[in-house]
């Protein structure tokens, strides 16, 4: 039975553990430069292929063996193991806002990792994915109210501009049994409250989620989301 350990602290103890933890940091500017390659490939959310395949030739130089499914999502196995009883370690490949230029991501002196942002754009489309079957209006699956899920949009003149899930209305670009695709293109930002307009420059986008099971018509007090959207134009 291998040894368990009872906290982090215990975890991070362990020989094995600690031997882990010293090569990440004396590898650590190598892990840097990798990071910096990786996230200078444009990967917008569904066209995550380049980034794919990069990666898919890093493992590959590793010996493991690797395959695109039909997702499009990268999977890696050590030789021999595809079919064993495994640990996964999963990350996402896409990036909301994709670099415009190389230099945009950089790690910086004291060793963060900085890429681009929405602050100083100007947005032209917002938009989730929501687990709901049909139609924001139907009464089963994830919450879509009025005020939550909603995307709370900072301008740079300190306005909260508020992009409910059915307040205003956005375009359903995509429906099945499961998923919708809600889209707010520069017609649906205009009717937000306050409205965003072509002429407003973004400081900050949060997406916030604040109501409970007592709010209907699902009365669920839950959302779950994917494929988060910003498209914008760079002034």
């Amino acid at each position: 039975m291998p040894q368990l350990a009872h906290s982090v602290a215990d975890l991070a103890a362990l020989p094995a553990v600690r031997s882990c933890l010293d090569w990440f940091r004396r590898e650590r500017a190598w892990v840097n430069e990798q990071h910096v390659k990786l996230c200078r490939i444009p990967a917008p959310t569904f066209f995550e292929q380049k980034r794919a395949e990069w990666m898919a030739e890093r493992f590959r130089a590793l010996g493991w063996e690797t395959r695109l499914d039909h997702a499009g999502n990268l999977v890696a196995s050590r030789p021999g193991r595809r079919d064993s009883v495994s640990v996964a370690v999963t990350a996402h490949l896409d990036t909301v806002l994709a670099p415009r230029l190389a230099d945009e991501i950089k790690v910086t002196s004291d060793g963060r990792l900085l890429g681009p942002g929405v602050k100083g754009v100007t947005l032209t489309e917002l938009g989730y994915d929501l687990r709901k079957p049909l139609t924001p209006l139907d009464p089963r699956g994830s919450h879509c109210g009025a005020g939550a899920p909603r995307f709370n949009v900072v301008t740079s003149d300190g306005t909260n501009h508020f992009v409910g899930c059915n307040s205003p209305p956005a375009m359903v670009a995509a429906s099945s049994a499961s998923w919708i695709r809600l889209r707010w293109t520069s017609t649906q930002l205009a009717a937000a409250f306050p409205p965003i307009l072509a002429t407003n420059t973004v400081s900050s986008i949060a997406i916030i989620f604040d109501e409970g099971t007592d709010t209907g018509p699902d009365n669920f007090g839950l959302a779950v989301l994917g494929g988060r959207r910003v498209r914008e134009h760079v002034r």
